[in-house]
């Protein structure tokens, strides 16, 4: 249970092109406000940027914060500052599924209405039949699949480094037609069965957006998106022969990225004008397939129920290797956008799932600086010790015991973790000094513990049950 509370999101990209597609300019169209103006707890917040000065989270780069539409928060770290343009990685990819979104609108696509969906690789990819004619297995890939990463295609872009050839991405990345060698990978699952991410998928999606608006993507953006959105200063890297680099290439200033989200929390309308329309805002940050131990996944979005002190919360996001983020949380109006370099750091992406749930979520929902701690003395504690396995892997455990009076979590290669209680029958524990996992025994009628489970971020661990049961 410990042992798995590290998560480690896929969340990659790539980044390799030989020339870019580049704007530059300067604006700063957002109307702004003080944290307690629009009901944030600025205590909470003064709290997290003077830990972020402070070194706590290394190689931060920018913590922006929009709530009610007005930003609060615009503060900048080491040699960045809001006129840099910073790499957004697999942020892209969300930006990519915002312009067929456009597209389909403008009838450049199919749209929802028409089944566009539910098209199959050879509908979608009729210029590539001598790749899947008489391949029945790829027939019954559909749009929804490859936007979902569940296409079923064989791809690995997680067994090795993006500056590895081995890596699927790297080797396709630099490809005179990389959209040939992505169709032809063999079906190596059921579609829309199984996530797996890639980056592959990512890059058809590109190319079916230039080849129906006829049109650069960078082009296509600049009419329909960046233009209306005020977004003037970018760049945007192309794959070797041309083709956009679809699953990462995209470089913005983060109160650019604030736009982005801020346009899909307006339901895709920005100052008034319709950008986007409502349902594709709905139905690409709709969950469309579960993942295990991580946010769940959309049409190139992330999405779940993300876990903070005692509470959840529904939110999208848009996610790119090395920490960056665009935080989208319908029901408290906020977006908020966090860049990093952490790259190949575990560690380090764990910062994001600190500065949400330990500072921005609670402050946004007047959580204020509450102290959650219950006094229970040893004789109460001891009933918690012992031996726990998850219910679904019985080689995950861990043991509770107590040492001077407290009471202390052990997994193996999992640091030491004192569990502070917060009532009789849920504890909080931290890791690493930066993320608060949170313990909620079960105890029976006859006061004794059972099992119970364990809750932090985006994670859905499975419940634990006491050894021996």
């Amino acid at each position: 249970m410990l042992r798995r509370s590290l998560p480690v999101l896929v969340t990659c990209v790539a980044a390799s092109s030989a020339c870019a597609q580049q704007n530059t300019g300067t604006s700063n169209d957002w109307p702004t406000a003080s944290a307690t103006e629009v009901g944030i707890d600025h205590e909470l917040i003064d709290r997290l940027l003077s830990a972020a000065r402070n070194d706590a989270f290394p190689n931060l780069h920018s913590i922006v914060l929009v709530k009610d539409g007005r930003l609060v928060v615009d503060e900048y770290f080491g040699e960045f500052d809001a006129e840099t343009r910073h790499y957004t990685a697999s942020v892209t990819k969300s930006v990519v599924s915002i312009l067929l979104g456009i597209a389909m609108d403008l009838g450049l696509l199919p749209g929802l209405e028409e089944g566009v969906l539910d098209f199959r690789l050879p509908e979608l990819f009729p210029e590539y039949r001598d790749v899947l004619d008489g391949d029945s297995e790829k027939a019954n890939i559909r749009l929804r699949h490859i936007l979902s990463m569940s296409a079923g295609l064989a791809w690995d872009e997680k067994s090795h480094p993006y500056n590895d050839p081995r890596n699927d991405w790297v080797r396709v990345r630099s490809q005179r037609d990389p959209v040939r060698l992505v169709l032809q990978q063999p079906v190596a699952q059921e579609p829309g069965e199984v996530f797996n991410y890639s980056g592959g998928l990512s890059t058809l999606l590109g190319y079916l957006l230039e080849r129906d608006a006829g049109m650069e993507a960078t082009d296509f953006a600049e009419r329909y998106l960046f233009g209306p959105l005020g977004i003037s200063d970018y760049v945007w890297w192309n794959l070797a022969e041309g083709l956009i680099d679809a699953p990462g290439g995209l470089n913005l200033r983060p109160r650019d990225m604030a736009k982005l989200g801020q346009l899909f929390l307006n339901g895709g309308t920005w100052k008034g004008q319709r950008i986007v329309s409502e349902e594709w805002v709905e139905v690409s940050t709709r969950r469309q397939i579960e993942i295990d131990r991580s946010p769940d996944y959309a049409f190139q979005w992330w999405c779940g129920d993300f876990y903070y002190q005692g509470r959840h919360v529904f939110m999208y996001m848009a996610s790119g290797h090395g920490g960056q983020k665009i935080f989208v949380v319908p029901d408290m109006d906020l977006v908020a956008v966090l860049t990093h370099q952490v790259f190949n750091n575990p560690t380090g992406e764990l910062h994001n799932t600190s500065i949400m749930s330990r500072y921005i979520l609670p402050a946004a929902d007047s959580l204020g600086l509450r102290d959650q701690v219950t006094a229970m003395d040893a004789a109460a504690l001891v009933a918690y010790t012992g031996a726990f396995v998850t219910v679904s892997d019985s080689t995950d455990r861990f043991t509770v015991d107590l040492r001077d009076g407290k009471l202390y979590a052990t997994a193996p290669d999992t640091p030491v973790i004192e569990l502070v209680p917060v009532t009789s029958t849920w504890f909080r524990g931290t890791i690493l000094d930066l993320i608060d996992v949170d313990f909620f025994f079960d105890v029976s009628a006859a006061g004794q513990v059972t099992g119970g489970r364990t809750a932090y971020g985006f994670n859905r661990s499975d419940p634990f049950v006491r050894e021996g049961r």
